[in-house]
């Protein structure tokens, strides 16, 4: 399902606080640096996954 799915879209919208994003504000978000915070319920099956 998903490759036929990658055959047939071709672009994508994204969406920032409900707006449309340009292409632009895409790409420098994702060549940011940016901190993530994780938290589980059971921190002992958190750290393989993140591993």
């Amino acid at each position: 399902m998903l490759s036929e799915l990658d055959e047939l879209v071709t672009d994508a919208v994204y969406l920032d606080a409900g707006v449309t994003a340009s292409q632009e504000a895409v790409s420098r978000a994702r060549a940011a640096s940016r901190l993530w915070r994780v938290t589980a319920v059971d921190d002992l099956v958190l750290g393989p996954v993140l591993q």
